[in-house]
């Protein structure tokens, strides 16, 4: 039975650990999986590889400033007296990417760069979490900055 209104896509399957597996079999709109760490990939309408998201990721818990790598989708903040500067990946080539950083300490996590806009919308400015306990925050690389997508208070209840 055919699927209206669905394109076909081709999926690849690498065995390597680099970060753009297969990238010249990509066509435009294809999507690839590197199985080797979970990563997934697709080119975009202007021939980029890009990082979508990493299928399988244990959550990293930071004790010091932290640099996010390409596989991490979870950061816990557990560094303790002082504010925690978290260096984002560039948002360009991290278009669609999602993370979560969540703080295991009473202290405020900022971006090393003006590149986090507010769940409210504005400027960008640098400001991931205040300094509470348990609050996380969704981001959303929009390919010019990282939008902040959820705002999650530790002692709140969201309903969805």
């Amino acid at each position: 039975m055919a699927q209206v209104g669905f394109t076909p896509i081709q999926l690849y399957f690498s065995s390597t650990t680099t970060n753009v597996p297969l990238a010249a079999n990509l066509a435009n709109g294809e999507l690839a999986i590197n199985i080797a760490d979970g990563v997934l990939f697709y080119k975009d309408s202007g021939g980029t590889v890009r990082t979508l998201s990493k299928v399988n990721s244990a959550p990293v818990t930071a004790t010091a400033d932290y640099t996010v790598t390409a596989t991490d989708v979870f950061v816990i903040n557990n560094k303790s007296g002082s504010t925690q500067t978290v260096t984002l990946p560039a948002p360009s080539t991290n278009s669609g990417r999602v993370l979560t950083i969540q703080n295991y300490q009473a202290q405020t996590v900022v971006s090393a760069s003006s590149n986090v806009v507010p769940q409210g919308g504005g400027a960008a400015g640098t400001a991931i979490l205040a300094a509470s306990v348990g609050d996380s925050a969704i981001l959303v690389s929009n390919g010019t900055s990282w939008v902040m997508m959820q705002y999650a208070s530790y002692n709140n209840l969201l309903l969805e």
